[in-house]
Order: C-alpha cells, then structure tokens, then sequence
C-alpha cells in the first residue's frame, strides 16, 4: 500500500538531469581548481595513520600525536592529484563554499571556473611579491602570509612612526583582497582580519 505522503524526489526528467549536472560540475570545479591542494588557502591537513601507511611518500609532520600533511601536497602535480582515487578522507569530504554554490545551483561552472581563475592570478601574484626575506619556497601560501603579516606588523610594536614602500603598502592590499576573495567563495581564515587591521594601521600612518 502506497504511502499518502510520498516525498517528491523528481518531479520531472529535467529536474533529475539538472541536479545530476550540478554533481558532476561540482567535481568538475574541484578537479579545475586545486587551491587547497597547493597551499593557497591551508597549509595542512590532518589525516589517519591508515592514510600515512596508503601515502608513505607523503610530506608529513606529526604534531601532538596528529599526522599532518603538508601543502603544496607533493602529489599535486602538473595541476592534478596524482593520487586522486587514493586520496585521504579529509581531501575527499571537504567541499568549500564555492563547491556547495554549484551544487545548490547558486553558481554555474563557468562562474565558479572564472572565480577560480581569479584567486589563482591573484595568489601567483603575492608569491611573486612575497617580501624576500620571509619567502620561504617549501612552505604554503598561507604559512608565508602569516609569517609577511608578522613582519610587517612588528614594525608598529618597534618603532613608532614606522614607514612602508609603496611596494609593501600594495603588497599588503592585495593580500587583503585576495583572503577576501578566499572569505566569499572558499574558507574564511583569520588572515582576513589580521591583514584588515594592518591595512587600516598602515593607512593611518
């Protein structure tokens, strides 16, 4: 005996056919894009002993009985995962906002491409200017961020009036409209507030 209250799952073929091609765009945006995978929005990720043990080749440091895993992930290679079937769970469960944007329809592929390429211009950008001292070519994006924020930032602890170049000051505008492209359609990290404040102490100077 049928229910009286049967759930709706698929009114039509096109309903059905739409939400299918949100799946398969979402993955389409993961496998395009990257960004966690090269250190440009986390500098590790956390996985099992079981995943260490699949993944021995893996760049690992162990902290506080935890097996992190450092980016850039050596297995991201020529734009890829090379290890993608056997990634560790943690890569395979993580959706960022722009993932979930597509699948709920929100944002089309080639919008969620375009906002990709973008992070990507802009991420290339602050490596490049990345201050010399502080780059380090081993570590993330985001680990180099911080460590340019503190820099900076020491300044105003050290010296009263503290001075910028105009190279630095820019710097440091771009990187904060770059974690805030990073807020909006990835990971909101607390790089956001800290280059914020910097931004406005530089500016009152």
């Amino acid at each position: 005996m049928k229910s009286e209250c049967e759930f709706p799952i698929h009114k039509s073929q096109e309903k059905s056919t739409l939400t299918m091609n949100s799946a398969i765009a979402s993955g389409e945006l993961c496998m395009a894009c990257g960004l966690c995978c090269t250190g440009a929005i986390f500098s590790h990720v956390t996985i099992s002993r079981n995943a260490y043990k699949r993944l021995p080749e893996a760049n690992v440091s162990s902290t506080n009985n935890k097996i992190e895993m450092n980016f850039p992930c050596s297995f991201f290679q020529e734009g890829s995962c090379s290890v993608y079937h056997d990634r560790p769970h943690k890569c395979t469960s993580y959706n960022c906002k722009l993932v979930k944007q597509v699948i709920s329809g929100e944002t089309s592929l080639i919008e969620g491409k375009e906002i990709v390429d973008v992070s990507k211009k802009q991420a290339n950008w602050l490596i490049l200017n990345m201050p010399t001292l502080n780059y380090s070519n081993g570590d993330s994006l985001r680990s180099n961020l911080f460590i340019a924020h503190k820099l900076f930032n020491s300044r105003f602890k050290n010296t009263e009036n503290p001075s910028f170049t105009t190279e630095e000051y820019e710097f440091c505008l771009n990187a904060l409209d770059y974690v805030k492209g990073l807020a909006i359609s990835f990971y909101t990290s607390s790089l956001l507030m800290k280059y914020n404040d910097l931004v406005m102490k530089m500016s009152s100077k």
